[in-house]
């Protein structure tokens, strides 16, 4: 499992507007869904979060898919309608780090503000 976040999105809005946001946000989810598999689930998780959902991955493939969709993204120049972004990511694998859901959840949002702390548009997979 994968939790995601867009990097500075209340500044991609504010500077922006509105809708430039809601644009990264469809181009994020069009960039998830062209490279997860699909037996993969992707959703929208809050404001501009989304997780992801990779059946029999393990963390480490896991990791690897969206940290390389997050290098794709993070290396494009931005256009008129969706500018530059960056996105960070925290991973948790079930059973090594818990068998519910919510732990699930948890450790992969653990993770991702670990990638927040860390400079931002990173990957974290493991403690």
């Amino acid at each position: 499992m994968a939790l995601i976040d867009v990097d500075y999105f209340k500044l991609i809005n504010d500077n922006h507007g509105h809708l430039t946001g809601d644009a990264v946000l469809r181009d994020i989810s069009r960039a998830l869904g062209e490279r997860l598999r699909g037996t993969d689930l992707v959703a929208r998780y809050g404001g501009e979060e989304f997780v992801v959902v990779m059946r029999r991955a393990g963390r480490e493939q896991a990791a690897a898919v969206i940290d390389a969709i997050r290098a794709k993204l993070s290396e494009r120049a931005g256009t008129d309608d969706v500018p530059r972004y960056t996105f960070s990511a925290g991973v948790a694998e079930y059973s090594t780090d818990g068998r519910e859901a919510t732990a699930l959840l948890g450790k992969a949002d653990d993770r991702l503000y670990a990638a927040k702390d860390g400079g931002r548009n990173r990957i974290i997979a493991m403690d």
